[in-house]
């Protein structure tokens, strides 16, 4: 009596290669696109954290100045209790918002795309506005409306 071979054929030895590559292609696509969405929340994360630990510091530096010195679209310039002057501007080169203090300029927050300054000298208040992540479709922008203690002339 003889058995019957057992084993597979060909073709389904191929059906079953081309069912597996179609699930191992699946798994690597939803792969890929959790990579993807993995960086594009990571980079919208720092440029937030970017921006709102810029006006942080701004809004700190600005709210216990003496006195507000000038102002102008992108650059507010203010004195401190010591009377030193601070001065935070936009370098749209540098895509930067610096603050210069004793003739140094560092680097608040980088890659930004426009910083906007609003001043009421009257009420002491100043308004700032930064926008990052230019890149994307929706930009981040983070605004802040600070009182300044004392307001001088």
């Amino acid at each position: 009596m003889r058995t019957p071979n057992q084993g597979f054929t060909l073709i389904e030895v191929l059906v079953a290669s081309l069912v597996g590559s179609l699930i191992l292609g699946a798994v690597f696509a939803l792969f890929q696109q959790g990579i993807v969405f993995w960086r594009i929340q990571g980079d919208t994360l720092e440029s937030r954290d970017n921006l709102r630990m810029g006006t942080e510091r701004m809004s700190r530096e600005i709210r216990s100045a003496s006195r507000i010195r000038s102002f102008k679209s992108n650059e507010i310039v203010i004195e401190d209790s010591s009377g030193k002057q601070i001065r935070y501007y936009y370098d749209p080169a540098g895509t930067q918002l610096l603050r210069m203090s004793n003739f140094v300029s560092n680097a608040v927050v980088n890659r930004i795309d426009s910083f906007t300054v609003e001043c009421d000298l009257e009420s002491g208040i100043v308004r700032l506005s930064l926008e990052g992540g230019r890149a994307k479709a929706v930009p981040d922008r983070l605004e802040t409306t600070v009182w300044v203690r004392a307001v001088g002339d």
